[in-house]
């Protein structure tokens, strides 16, 4: 669905009749209570952005915005079988100062928890589940803006398509928790969740401003732009979290896709955590490594980010971004952005971001990013940036649910 100018009352009409006959989350998974399927647990999270840029024709220059809205429910079908529901607003400024609002469904499956055989499997609608980043809710970043690697081989928005996958976790002596994960996807278009309406919005963009199409050619390619699949997509994934000692432990994990034609996406990421005894103190070191091979090029990019906890609501931290262009693996782009977080409480957080950016025309951009997230309800109860979850809850929540 694609919205201009959203009404308050048609958002409240919308989400009443989407959430009104979910079933109620209880437990965790794998916890030895049996859940009762009853009544949903609804939840939503807000993220509001203001930006400042040099950059000329930025719409979202100077503006504040809702960057996102998220509405959740998640219930237990079964005592083994549990469903989620996430419908996302997002809002845009258009190049001639208008608002444009987007409703969809960002995530909608089922998760079977007890699998003969140890397994367990998600069908429906998710974010897919490659590297550590993607699966993971924007509002619960460590950073405002997403990775130049992200936006060049994902586009812009979520990387999120309908299919099934299946997953392991593999019993072994070492106790060591090892995950292994394989899919299979439609292959939806990536770039934007509404992709078979962007023909109609480009016809309006080009009637209403002209003057900006030099700016456009002049960036193209380093930002939104997307790998075109050809036919479904096929993932896998394995992950392993090392503890390498009482305070220190290090994740790995490596993913593919690819696609009926040649596209092929390599991803390695590593995570290494080291916990300050007797303080809420953390430092946390994030990076990820991408590779592409595509019938017309062979482009790389990695995103490396550090964040130090300094007690339960202060953060700080930085990240280095570099990739080669999608469709011109000959040109790249590189960012390096600084940032501090304040928590507030469990669910509202605010956060400043500078970065700084070169494009691959040689063009220096500044930007300076104030955001605030804010969320009710247990499902988007956001931990403090000292809370690390265990790795059943890693599983739980993709892999990461926290900054």
């Amino acid at each position: 669905m694609h919205v201009d100018h959203l009404s308050p009352a048609a958002v409240a009409i919308l989400l009443c009749s989407t959430f009104g006959t979910l079933a109620e989350e209880g437990a965790a998974p794998h916890s030895s209570e049996a859940p009762e399927p009853d009544l949903p647990t609804i939840s939503a999270v807000v993220d509001i952005q203001a930006t400042s840029t040099d950059m000329d024709n930025d719409p979202n220059d100077n503006k504040v915005r809702i960057r996102e809205a998220e509405i959740g429910a998640q219930g237990y079908l079964d005592p083994s079988v549990r469903g989620n529901l996430i419908v996302a607003l997002e809002q845009e400024y258009a190049v001639d100062g208008s608002t444009e609002t987007d409703v969809h469904i960002e995530e909608a499956y089922v998760s079977l928890l007890d699998l003969p055989g140890g397994l367990y499997s998600h069908i429906g609608r998710k974010l897919m589940g490659f590297g550590r980043l993607t699966p993971v809710h924007r509002h619960h970043w460590a950073v405002a803006d997403m990775p130049l690697a992200l936006g060049n081989f994902f586009g812009e928005h979520p990387w999120l398509d309908d299919g099934v996958e299946i997953g392991y976790l593999v019993p072994n002596p070492f106790g060591i928790y090892l995950k292994l994960s394989a899919g299979a996807w439609n292959g939806s278009a990536l770039g934007h969740v509404h992709a078979h309406e962007e023909e109609d919005h480009d016809e309006h963009e080009e009637d209403v401003v002209h003057e900006d199409d030099d700016h456009e050619e002049d960036h193209e390619g380093q930002h939104g732009d997307a790998i075109d699949w050809d036919g479904h997509v096929f993932t896998g994934r394995v992950f392993a979290d090392l503890p390498l000692s009482d305070s220190l432990n290090a994740q790995l994990g490596y993913s593919v896709a690819g696609d009926e034609g040649e596209n092929v996406l390599h991803g390695a990421d590593l995570v290494l955590r080291l916990r300050c005894p007797e303080t809420d103190r953390l430092v946390k070191w994030h990076t990820e490594c991408f590779a592409f091979e595509g019938e017309d090029s062979s482009p790389y990019g990695l995103f490396s980010l550090l964040q130090v906890t300094l007690d339960e609501q202060w953060a700080v931290g930085g990240r280095y971004d570099w990739t080669e262009l999608l469709h011109d693996d000959g040109e790249d782009t590189w960012a390096g952005t600084g940032f501090v977080s304040y928590h507030l409480t469990h669910t509202t957080y605010v956060r400043g971001q500078y970065q700084h950016r070169e494009h691959a025309d040689g063009e220096t951009e500044h930007t300076v990013t104030a955001q605030l997230v804010w969320g009710i309800g247990p499902h988007h109860e956001l931990p403090s940036p000292a809370t690390t979850p265990s790795p059943r809850q890693h599983d739980a929540c993709h892999d990461a649910c926290h900054h």
